[in-house]
């Protein structure tokens, strides 16, 4: 069900009151038979979405366009292909090296059963007029789950990658590893590290690089009594850091609720914002970095009683932060929702939009480029993705 959006809207959850203004009507749309959003920056200016497009039966591609005159022009295509791993929650993405240099990664089946599938990557030199033939990110080619990658450049150059790891599966350990290399600037891959032997085994990750340069990577981990809480993880530039328990919600769960955090960075400090049903209540949570990324200030709760999650956070020049995600309402939608943080407190949400709650509705988006925030999102009802902007000035 999507309601229309005006001028002014007042959208009730049963319990407050939301208003947001300056809204278009209706969201733009990107694609047909379109999801799997990924929303990435050219350091030197540019937004850039990507998605995954489907046509007949089983041809799966990868597609992008560049944010040109208020729209999303017309999409490049990267790669193709019939034997695609195509899930709401691993999302394929693209990820800039300089002004050129593009790395892309997507999803391939390796095998005949479910889960069997790894990420490949393909590098383009040239901005995107064509790529490298695809590898594989990881060495273990066993008929496992091998993806939730994400890509995050350093200031030299090189990508720190990092990826959720089901090799043990094949030997009969049911137990889920986060691995990670780097990806040279010659193209080529640096030995595999095991970063984490014990994780959530496919709760999205999220990626971001810190002022002082360093790569922070975010993940649901998992203890050996079944909690599963949020870590953080540095590369330094040479080697890997101890993981770094953001908050001990400890929620205890057998099995993956498949909703993880989402981590960013700029000179102004680090935010990170995730999901928890800790003590059967769910609840959207944020929560600053220390200076030295060591540590995390208390969480605070981003929603409003009836959280889906599925977080997006963007941090902010004047170290304030936005926290987008998920909230359903006492009727038959959810609303697509964003808060801004600060030392000062929170401020009062602004609806986006109406978003399915169930899987199909994938992972919303979010980022800020100047005074501009983008969203896209998966319009389940109309089977492809939404878009929106927002000046910053406005939240």
């Amino acid at each position: 069900m999507l309601l229309p959006f005006y001028a002014l809207l007042i959208i009730f959850t049963g319990q407050e009151a939301f208003s947001q203004s300056n809204l278009r009507d209706e969201p733009a749309y990107v694609g047909s038979n379109s999801g799997q959003p990924f929303l990435a920056a050219r350091p030197n200016g540019g937004v850039f979405l990507s998605w995954i497009e489907k046509s007949g039966e089983a041809l799966s591609s990868l597609k992008y366009a560049e944010w040109e005159d208020g729209a999303f022009g017309d999409p490049q295509t990267i790669a193709s292909g019939e034997n695609w791993f195509v899930n709401w929650a691993d999302v394929p993405s693209i990820t800039f090296v300089g002004a050129d240099n593009i790395v892309a990664h997507w999803l391939e089946k390796s095998g005949d059963s479910r889960y069997a599938y790894g990420v490949r990557v393909a590098i383009s030199t040239d901005r995107g007029a064509s790529w490298s033939s695809p590898r594989w990110l990881h060495d273990d080619l066993s008929e496992t789950e091998h993806g939730f990658a994400v890509l995050q450049p350093t200031t030299s150059g090189d990508i720190v990658t990092a990826w959720l790891d089901g090799r043990k599966y094949a030997t009969g350990t049911n137990e889920m590893s986060l691995r990670g290399r780097l990806i040279t600037t010659s193209g080529s891959l640096s030995e595999e590290k095991i970063i984490d032997p014990l994780v959530c085994d496919c709760c999205p990750m999220s990626a971001t690089r810190r002022d002082d340069g360093s790569v922070v990577v975010a993940y649901r981990n998992r203890s050996r009594d079944e909690v599963r809480d949020i870590y953080t993880v540095t590369f330094d530039g040479t080697q890997w850091g101890e993981p770094v328990n953001v908050h001990s919600d400890l929620w205890t769960i057998a099995g993956c609720p498949v909703n993880g955090p989402s981590i960013d960075a700029n000179q102004s400090g680090t935010i990170i914002s995730w999901f928890t049903m800790a003590s059967g209540e769910p609840r959207v949570l944020a929560a600053f970095a220390s200076p030295d990324g060591k540590s995390y200030s208390s969480p605070v709760q981003i929603d409003t009683g009836r959280a889906v999650g599925r977080t997006s956070t963007q941090m902010l020049d004047d170290g304030s932060a936005l926290v987008l995600w998920i909230e359903n309402t006492q009727d038959d939608f959810a609303i697509l929702f964003v808060r801004r943080l600060s030392n000062q407190g929170l401020a009062d949400p602004v609806a986006i939009g109406t978003i399915a709650s169930s899987r199909s509705a994938g992972v919303p988006r979010m980022l800020v480029s100047g005074n501009i925030v983008h969203f896209a999102w998966t319009d389940a009802e109309n089977g492809r993705i939404a878009t929106r902007t927002i000046p910053l000035t406005d939240l």
